[in-house]
């Protein structure tokens, strides 16, 4: 298994997972306006270090992929999102090895705090984020120096 950033030659493979294990859809649906392969290919082509998109390949497939971007709200603030792992690789670490990427990245780049929106709270509870309340989801960390 290997998490590395993704490429721009990914965005069609993340867009399908992405449709398929999010959203639940069929990621050839024509109506399907949710994951913008757009947006995705826009975010693989910026090369400057506000972003990045990670992807696990096993055996030259991708089965898990998250991105984590610097916030609009502080220069420290930087907020995860797009998690998903392909069922077939679920509760093996995956996810977990995804979003500590993402944290080592932002940590590396002066990052506090991260921040996300989930529907899954009890999985980021257990890699040590918070949830706040009365916000329907909106987690954070604190980052360890």
């Amino acid at each position: 298994m290997l998490i590395c950033p993704a490429a721009p030659t990914d965005a069609k493979a993340i867009r399908a997972l992405l449709c398929v294990e999010l959203l639940e859809t069929d990621p050839t649906s024509p109506d399907d306006a949710k994951i913008d392969i757009v947006r995705i290919d826009a975010a693989l082509a910026r090369t400057d270090a506000d972003i990045l998109w990670l992807v696990a390949n096993q055996g030259g497939l991708v089965v898990g992929t998250c991105m984590v971007a610097l916030s609009h709200l502080a220069d420290d603030i930087w907020e995860i999102g797009n998690l998903a792992v392909t069922s077939t690789r679920r509760r093996q670490g995956l996810g977990a090895a995804l979003v500590a990427a993402c944290e080592q990245y932002a940590a590396g780049r002066g990052g506090g705090t991260i921040m996300l929106a989930t529907a899954e709270p009890k999985f980021y509870q257990r890699l040590d984020y918070r949830e706040i309340r009365g916000t329907g989801g909106l987690m954070v960390k604190q980052l360890r120096a």
